[in-house]
């Protein structure tokens, strides 16, 4: 099984992020940086800010097509813009009043 992982926001997502691969490569899974051919994509969130919790909406948003194209099959959301909030309010809020840039941030550690 290949996973990706999208890495986003400060340093200490970056440590977090290279300890979770750390755990796969472990585990035997294969790592990519490409995520048209992961059939598991991770994602580790920031929410501290505005702008960081709109990159991670938008990076969600644009893994979530990648599953309707029939490619990364599966998704997965760690980090701080789970923590504290219901996502699915603030996407929806987000999608109504049209704020927020769609950006995209991949790294695999």
């Amino acid at each position: 099984m290949k996973i990706g992982f999208i890495s986003l926001g400060c340093s200490k997502n970056t440590i977090d992020t290279e300890m979770m691969l750390a755990h796969l490569d472990d585990a035997r899974f294969q790592i990519t940086g490409d995520a048209n051919e992961a059939d598991v994509i991770l994602i580790n969130t920031c929410g501290f800010i505005g702008d960081a919790k709109e990159e991670s909406i938008a990076t969600i948003q644009e893994v979530a097509k990648l599953k309707k194209t029939g490619k990364a099959d599966r998704h997965g959301l760690s980090g701080r813009t789970l923590a504290g909030q219901n996502f699915g309010t603030f996407a929806r809020n987000r999608r109504r009043d049209g704020s927020g840039r769609h950006s995209r941030h991949c790294r695999n550690g």
